[in-house]
């Protein structure tokens, strides 16, 4: 098992990959849309410098204030303005805003221990059921940011095929 110094170093390396890739892109591409059903890396981008502050103060409220659930659903508030609020955004501020959302994300996670990854709790949506907070970090943070990474690079890769 990680301690939460272990998961911090990861979720740092997966978190510095987006602002580095989305820095070598044009406002055109960050903004273009495969279709009506897929996210722009706007969309993206704003998702990701969201999601990591939800799910590592989800980890601090179980771990430090002893919370009896955790978790959250797809229509979650915050999560769907982050992603509306990105026509309204600017590139370099998202890529600020990835940064601070690493720099706390890190924070967040270097404070817990082995013992604390142990701890169980229900998500509060019951077809997870109990679930420790090792599977938080793996599930919702290094998982989470492995599947976005493989989405921007698929809709990178979809752009370029267009302008073919």
């Amino acid at each position: 098992m990680k301690n939460g110094e272990a998961y911090a170093k990861i979720v740092k390396e997966k978190l510095e990959f987006f602002p580095e890739q989305a820095a070598a892109l044009s406002d055109e591409q960050v903004r273009w849309k495969p279709s009506e059903e897929e996210w722009s890396i706007m969309e993206l981008l704003c998702h990701v410098e969201e999601f990591p502050l939800y799910f590592t103060k989800e980890l601090e409220n179980v771990v430090e204030k002893n919370a009896e659930t955790w978790g959250r659903n797809m229509q979650h508030e915050g999560r769907l303005a982050a992603v509306a609020a990105s026509e309204n955004r600017e590139v370099e501020s998202v890529l600020k805003g990835i940064q601070e959302t690493k720099d706390i994300a890190v924070k967040r996670l270097s404070k817990v221990s082995e013992k604390d990854l142990k701890i169980e709790k229900p998500h509060n949506i019951p077809k997870f059921g109990v679930k420790s907070m090792e599977f938080l970090v793996e599930h919702f943070l290094v998982e989470h940011l492995d599947t976005h990474q493989n989405q921007f690079q698929r809709i990178v890769s979809q752009y370029e095929k267009q302008k073919v």
